[in-house]
């Protein structure tokens, strides 16, 4: 019989539910020898359980496919901020070294790829002064503009990145105080 064929064990059971939700089987195919040999509740069980397992299973697709495809979108975001940063940088570097002073950053400012940077990482440009001194712990007036564009990408995400490297920074800029007044004071001791 037709029952025994689709629920003869649980083997075939699990498989007759597994090719009625996938398409193998019909459903009405699958669905009659139960209503016929048992109760037509069982109608509603049985839709109710390809439903839920339709949906499931079309919910966890969609899912892993708009998952890799946000990925992917921030993955290109990312990169295109990264050539427009380091394009940028290129025409900012004092001539002869591969450096950026502030005098050659500051026109640039308002340039559509900086625009579009400090807007990315939510800062506004008048800030700009602050960002290039943070990305100069040592205060000489001039930047790797490696280490810039690097500076920069860490900086890019949440506020908290930001509030993280300026805390990062002084804590270098107080150590190096500390440093000097010990020496400070080891030369007056010394006298």
């Amino acid at each position: 019989t037709k029952a025994f064929e689709f629920f003869g064990s649980l083997d075939r059971s699990i498989l007759s539910l597994y090719q009625a939700m996938t398409g193998g089987i019909n459903w009405r195919e699958v669905m009659e020898p139960l209503v016929e040999r048992t109760s037509p509740v069982m109608t509603m069980v049985f839709c109710i359980y390809i439903a839920f397992a339709v949906l499931a299973m079309l919910n966890v697709i969609t899912g892993v496919f708009v998952g890799s495809a946000l990925a992917k979108a921030t993955e290109e975001d990312n990169m295109d901020l990264v050539h427009g940063l380091r394009e940028a940088v290129e025409s900012m570097m004092v001539e002869g070294s591969n450096t950026l002073s502030w005098e050659n950053f500051e026109p640039e400012i308002k340039g559509a790829q900086m625009q579009r940077y400090f807007e990315s990482i939510d800062l506004d440009p008048s800030e700009a002064e602050g960002l290039f001194r943070l990305l100069d712990p040592e205060d000489t007036g001039t930047i790797d503009a490696e280490d810039f564009v690097m500076g920069c990408l860490r900086l890019h995400g949440t506020a908290r990145a930001i509030d993280l490297t300026t805390l990062m920074c002084e804590v270098r800029w107080m150590r190096r105080k500390w440093h000097d007044h010990a020496r400070y004071v080891e030369d007056m001791l010394a006298l």
